[in-house]
């Protein structure tokens, strides 16, 4: 199971009740090991997209199991589309916090 690490990430997320802020750290699952050196070129676009769709998300629904799991898919597909073929298999939260 080839798998591409994404460093830490610190997003502003929106809410209704003021500021919030999200903690991030991600593993992302790939199809296929030779994908490798092609994702890691592309590793500042990558994380231009997982801050995009973590903007793009409220604050309450990132702080419940059902809304995070939704945000996988969300970032799965977003990078597919960024990258114009299905490359990422999953993706793995090894680090989640919401302040």
């Amino acid at each position: 199971m080839p798998i591409f690490s994404v460093d830490e990430l610190y997003v502003n997320v929106r809410s209704e009740k003021g500021a919030h802020m999200l903690g991030l750290k991600l593993e992302l699952e790939l199809f296929e090991e030779q994908q490798q050196s092609l994702v890691k070129s592309y590793q500042s676009g990558i994380r231009d997209r997982i801050i995009e769709v973590s903007r793009g998300f409220d604050y309450s629904k990132l702080n419940t199991l059902g809304g995070t799991l939704y945000f996988k898919e969300v970032i799965v597909t977003n990078l597919n589309e960024f990258f114009g073929k299905p490359l990422i298999k999953n993706a793995h939260i090894s680090s989640f916090y919401l302040q």
